[in-house]
Formats: C-alpha cells, structure tokens, sequence
C-alpha cells in the first residue's frame, strides 16, 4: 500500500465487493476528501495525488488528428487503486466533454515574483 495518508485513494472504506480498495489503506474517506486533509510534499504542496484527477493544459498525441478531442488528467483521484495510477505524474485521456465526480481542477496559490523550485 502507499506509505502512510500520502492522498485520498480507493481504500477499505469505498471498497465493495465488486471492486477491492487497496489492501491495507485506509485514508479515512469514502469518496472525497476536504482540501488540505493530507501532509504537504517535500515543497509544502499538499493534494497532488488522490482525490480528483486533474486536468491539466497538455496536449495528447502530438499530430494526430483524433487527438484534438482529448483532454488529460493526471494524479489519480479517489476512485483510483492501480498502483501506478497513484503517482501525481501518472497521466490518461479523457475526451474533453467528460464529466464524473472524480475529475476536477486543483488550484495552487502561489506567491508573486517567488520561485516554484530553488533551480529557477
């Protein structure tokens, strides 16, 4: 399992008996979880992974022309158990007019004129 409360997946608590959660987590929510609930990364930001899947400006697919009709998300969202859909860097294709109570945006305030990293 992830190592302890990193972000709101589908654990034992939305587990049913069609579809397992994810052995041995449990984040304490069913479906989604308030913001900030989690402990921040390594450089404070906090919900990357777990519960929406993000969308995200990216293109998909590069030339291709059935491509255009998509969207990607990114970060896994409550509903998610595959291991390496848990990864906030972990990204798929939704067409854009997709709409589920596990897509959505995460806002991220920053503070003017500071860097994201200390490399920049």
């Amino acid at each position: 399992p992830p190592s302890p409360k990193p972000g709101n997946f589908f654990d034992k608590k939305a587990e049913t008996p069609e579809k397992p959660g994810i052995t041995g987590y449990d984040d304490g929510f069913q479906t989604l979880a308030p913001v900030s609930t989690f402990r921040p990364d390594s450089r404070g930001l906090v919900d990357l992974s777990g519960n929406v899947w993000e969308w995200i400006r990216e293109p998909w697919g590069g030339d291709d022309p059935q491509s255009k009709d998509l969207g990607v998300v990114r970060g896994g969202g409550y509903t998610t158990r595959e291991r390496d859909e848990l990864l906030a860097s972990f990204r798929r294709t939704l067409p854009h007019t997709s709409r589920a109570p596990d897509i959505g945006f995460r806002c991220i305030l920053i503070e003017a004129e500071k860097p994201a990293r200390a490399d920049e």
